[in-house]
């Protein structure tokens, strides 16, 4: 059965161990994620070509022998977003240290690693907001795969708030199509998205450890990525 536990710690230790299928789905799961920080803190440099090299950059130095999620098993980590994100940076600048040494050669000159700002508010951002759409993914995977188990009216419940964010139906309209009365698709509705704030709960509880605030806290920035 997906849990929200299996999309993280337990998908880690998988992929850390090399189980192939762990370390497949960490891949797609999480390189969206590092591929638009990328090409974010690369648009306007000649190495947005190298995306796909750093890329895969990252997945060796989360999957090799003693590599970074090996040290995640190790190590108390309370927030693997911000983990990876470091993750993601380190790999970075190698990239345009590399860059930089290869410019100074064949100049004869200084080095001159001509990077993005590290620190940058709008790379931080886009590397949040690349997170935030990674765990509103899973999250909807975890309320899918729950509504699967419990029956039928909790699929119709997935399928109204699908129509409403997807399709942007309102709600008379789901109803009309559905010749049900609008007041109860309404009520399913409300049903569906606490049982989506259920899961995404989860999924934040699963890739991060703190109090109830850090929770919530982590839980409104979401919120505001997305919006």
């Amino acid at each position: 059965m997906y849990s929200a536990q299996s999309t993280c710690w337990s998908l880690i230790r998988g992929a850390a161990d090399g189980r192939d299928q762990d370390r497949e789905d960490f891949a797609l799961r999480y390189g969206p994620v590092a591929r638009a920080y990328f090409e974010a803190r690369w648009q306007d440099s000649a190495r947005r070509s190298e995306t796909e090299d750093a890329l895969q950059e990252v997945f060796i130095e989360c999957f090799r022998a003693e590599g970074v999620l090996a040290r995640v098993g190790t190590t108390e980590i309370q927030s693997f977003r911000a983990f990876f994100f470091g993750v993601v940076q380190n790999v970075a600048r190698r990239v345009e240290a590399d860059a930089g040494r290869q410019r100074a050669a064949v100049a004869g000159s200084e080095i001159d690693l001509d990077r993005a700002d590290e620190d940058s508010p709008s790379l931080s951002e886009v590397f949040d907001r690349s997170w935030a759409h990674a765990l509103l993914k899973e999250a909807l995977q975890l309320q899918r795969a729950a509504a699967g188990s419990k029956g039928e009216r909790a699929l119709k419940r997935l399928e109204i708030l699908r129509l409403r964010f997807e399709e942007g139906l309102p709600i008379r309209e789901i109803a009309a199509s559905w010749g049900a009365d609008p007041a109860l698709i309404h009520r399913e509705y409300l049903a569906a998205r606490r049982d989506f704030r259920d899961a995404l709960t989860a999924v934040v509880r699963s890739h991060r450890s703190g109090t109830e605030a850090d929770i919530e806290a982590e839980l409104r920035q979401l919120r505001s990525l997305l919006a």
